[in-house]
């Protein structure tokens, strides 16, 4: 009997070891924060006129290259070259939605500083909190850890996709080739010195640059739509939590505790409208990349999709559009499919306080409590774009309709 005793506490000593520990949003999300922190969005107190310049510097790269990609627009449309165009604007899409994300995290600095704030608190409340609730925050943050991980393979294959190919590509022509061959990692026109950008040291200097530009917005697009999907993990795991304290409002008591089930609706009430302000928040500073996401992920699979049509077409495969393509339809997928969950767990919080025992509660005040718990749960927590496209599986849906619906009337009017 004793053994079993001992086996027992061995088992129960090995699950504490193995258990999921929270950490501050910058230990537990590393790679993130780290690409917040490269891409210059990541909100800082200290040194701050050396952040402020870097962000500066880091916008004002990205904003050359964008004026530089815009310049050899310009130049296709006096030639009439379409092909090019749509080839050119596979980069101007990325660069602008960059250069918006940016704009965003200056614009709403103390929002974004306010949401890291009030999710290490939550981590941090969140150990106090019983064994069953701590459990769902703690696997809401796993769930945050698996979409970071997601993100990190998708946002790395996109962006290195042109150099890697480049290089490969300008590797394999010269081993098979004896003339030596460059390639850039994305072709455009390079004022000025455009008939000299394949010699030393032109070629070297923009090859440099065009992979400073492929790592800068690697990190912008890493670090903000990751941050995005950590704060819908999050809100989901609140909702969860919140509907678990519903379920267990009237159990665990002996007899009638008017006190004890006051103090937990009044900390029930104060949960849910802690989570409704967290989202406004969340809305506050998303709305505009979420329409940024509808709008211009649509023009970019369609402008993708055309690239890889036409390397068919010449009995090529640009593997970087595939890829590109691919890594598109992940970065909208994601948000949409948290955004559906996230409305769904907001719905599901009226259905726990419908059925956690009220009936067999006479004092009305709890009954009207809960009642106004359903009542504000009617309307589920619904991000949008600009108040206009909800962040959903249908929008999904919606954008990948619209897209190859432009795909089409690209091609139509290319033949």
């Amino acid at each position: 009997m004793s053994s079993e005793k001992k086996i027992s506490s061995d088992a129960s000593t090995k699950d504490l070891q193995n258990d999921f520990k929270l950490k501050p949003l910058h230990e537990m999300f590393s790679y993130i924060s780290f690409a917040m922190l490269c891409g210059g969005i990541l909100p800082h107190y200290t040194y701050l006129r050396f952040w402020k310049t870097y962000t500066i510097f880091v916008a004002g790269y990205i904003f050359l290259t964008f004026v530089l990609i815009i310049h050899c627009v310009t130049i296709d449309i006096k030639m009439r070259d379409i092909t090019d165009i749509i080839r050119q604007m596979t980069i101007i899409i990325p660069l602008q939605i960059v250069l918006t994300k940016i704009l965003l995290t200056q614009y709403y600095g103390g929002v974004l500083a306010s949401l890291i704030e009030e999710i290490n608190g939550d981590y941090e409340e969140a150990k106090k909190l019983p064994h069953y609730l701590r459990k769902i925050i703690e696997n809401g943050a796993k769930e945050g850890k698996i979409a970071q991980k997601i993100w990190v393979v998708t946002a790395f294959l996109v962006a290195y996709s042109f150099p890697f190919q480049a290089f490969i590509l300008m590797l394999y022509k010269n081993l098979t080739i004896n003339t030596t061959q460059r390639i850039m990692v994305h072709e455009f026109k390079i004022p000025f010195f455009e008939d000299m950008k394949y010699t030393f040291p032109v070629y070297e200097i923009v090859a440099i640059f065009s992979t400073g530009v492929t790592f800068f917005c690697q990190m912008v697009f890493l670090g903000f739509d990751g941050f995005c999907l950590i704060l819908f993990t999050h809100c989901i795991a609140q909702l969860k939590a919140l509907q678990m304290k519903l379920k267990q409002l009237f159990k665990n008591m002996d007899g009638f505790d008017e006190e004890l089930i006051q103090h937990r609706l009044n900390n029930i009430v104060e949960h849910h409208s802690k989570i409704l302000r967290f989202c406004d928040r969340v809305q506050t500073l998303l709305s505009i990349f979420f329409f940024n996401l509808v709008i211009l992920t649509s023009m970019q699979l369609c402008v993708t999709g055309f690239q890889i049509m036409e390397s068919l077409e010449s009995k090529e495969i640009k593997i970087e559009f595939v890829i590109f393509t691919l890594g598109t339809v992940v970065q909208v997928y994601l948000p949409c499919k948290y955004g559906t969950i996230l409305s769904d767990a907001s719905l599901d919080v009226g259905d726990a306080a419908y059925f956690s025992g009220w009936e067999s509660i006479p004092n009305k005040k709890f009954r009207m409590t809960l009642v106004f718990i359903i009542m504000r749960s009617q309307t589920p927590i619904l991000l949008t774009a600009v108040g206009m496209v909800p962040v959903n599986i249908s929008s999904f849906s919606s954008i990948l309709h619209t897209s190859w619906s432009y795909f089409t009337l690209l091609r139509s009017t290319k033949q």
